[in-house]
């Protein structure tokens, strides 16, 4: 499943996992076959969005390895 507008790439564990730009998922990727191997749905965190414009989004992705 192709996916665009990639946004901030973390590899993790051998494992890419990006943020997909002015949208609330992030998709895993195989770095060798470049499959996307998972999809999280992150619309269920507790955001007002009444208070949000179109500029307010998920974006950028980070690891904590502790």
């Amino acid at each position: 499943m192709p996916v665009d507008r990639l946004n901030e790439l973390e590899c993790v564990d051998g494992t890419v996992w990006a943020n997909v730009w002015h949208t609330d998922r992030m998709v895993a990727i195989d770095p060798g076959t470049g499959a996307v191997t998972a999809v999280v749905d992150a619309s269920g965190l507790p955001v007002d969005r009444a208070a949000l414009g179109p500029e307010d989004v998920l974006n950028g992705i980070a690891h904590d390895p502790t």
